[in-house]
């Protein structure tokens, strides 16, 4: 996939993410009673798992890890979730109230991702694997139907544009 830019994303050229084996760690994670986080108002199909340190040398962990270190990226001590939308989830359009910026590997599902401007009108939509999310911009990915599974790191202190710089 070739790399693209815009205000609101940019699609990640770094190796392929394994995806088959992030996947076959989610199933685990979320088979073998690991702690998850739900998000009830979001229709109560949402939630999510955190990559913890005693994780070490799984996929996601490992992956991350290099990752991280090839482009020097920041708050190296924020691990990464699996964020798990179930068919009956429904989260607006909306900015992040918390995060800045947020890269992210899609697991399972395709959907695409749609920004809006700031009357909530569409201006743009794409299709990603592995990408780097400006979450200042409206947002949402429609997944009602479907299922969708990200691993994905949020920044709280850093911002999309210095992390797009990071990763050039």
């Amino acid at each position: 996939m070739a790399s693209t830019y815009h205000k609101a994303i940019y699609q990640i050229p770094f190796p392929s993410p394994p995806i088959d084996a992030l996947k076959k760690q989610w199933h685990r994670m979320r088979g073998d009673d690991s702690e998850s986080d739900l998000w009830p108002q979001y229709g109560g199909d949402v939630e999510t798992w955190t990559i913890k340190d005693t994780d070490e040398h799984s996929v996601a962990h490992d992956f991350w890890s290099q990752f991280e270190r090839q482009f020097n990226l920041t708050e190296r001590d924020r691990p990464p979730q699996y964020y798990n939308f179930g068919p009956d989830s429904g989260i607006p359009i909306h900015k992040d109230p918390v995060s800045l910026a947020w890269i992210a590997v899609a697991v399972v599902g395709t959907q695409p991702i749609e920004f809006f401007d700031d009357d909530k009108n569409k201006v743009y939509e794409t299709q990603y694997q592995f990408a780097l999310v400006n979450s200042k911009q409206y947002h949402r990915v429609d997944v009602r139907g479907g299922h969708r599974v990200l691993l994905r790191k949020i920044f709280t202190e850093t911002s999309y544009e210095t992390l797009f710089q990071l990763l050039n």
